[in-house]
């Protein structure tokens, strides 16, 4: 039975799925869903009537809604990239995608807009046995700069085409 090797413990980098932008948004949303409510309702003999079926309630209970279900569903997939020795794994709840070295043709950067601090938008990843390319955006991983970086070196290490 032939056994496989394991990469070093150093060479493996784990990049965990952010959730913070969607926990904040739905923050946002329910306060501002309950100051508005709360200013459009009527405070009469000690009692506080909420303004419910108001369009901007509604639309904004809407946003609440819409946003905590990402935010549940992000946390259900958990997406994960794993940066090893041999090959690059993007993974989630639901499928895991080896993406070894010798198949990657071609890792090219997307440029950043306006952003100064975004220097990169998204990394693809053009494999030799797929049609289309595989794209990363870091900025939806904790460590994005660390992400990019990585990514930056294994290109220089496997030598592939230029940036694009």
């Amino acid at each position: 039975m032939k056994r496989q090797s394991l990469p070093d413990v150093a060479t493996v980098r784990e990049f965990r799925g952010r959730l913070d932008i969607y926990w904040q948004s739905t923050a946002v949303y329910a306060v501002a869903l309950v100051m508005y409510s709360l200013l459009k309702g009527v405070i009469e003999a000690g009692r506080v009537s909420l303004a419910i079926y108001d369009p901007i309630v509604m639309l904004l209970f809407g946003f609440v809604l819409i946003s905590a279900v990402a935010l549940c569903i992000r946390r259900y997939m958990r997406p994960v990239i794993v940066i090893t020795s041999d090959c690059l794994i993007v993974r989630n709840h639901l499928r895991e995608k080896r993406l070894p070295y010798s198949e990657i043709t071609r890792i090219a950067f997307g440029r950043g807009g306006r952003s100064r601090l975004a220097r990169y938008r998204i990394i693809k990843i053009k494999m030799s046995n797929r049609r289309r390319a595989i794209r990363i955006r870091p900025s939806l991983f904790e460590n994005d700069r660390e992400l990019m970086t990585a990514v930056t070196d294994l290109k220089r290490r496997l030598g592939k085409s230029p940036i694009a």
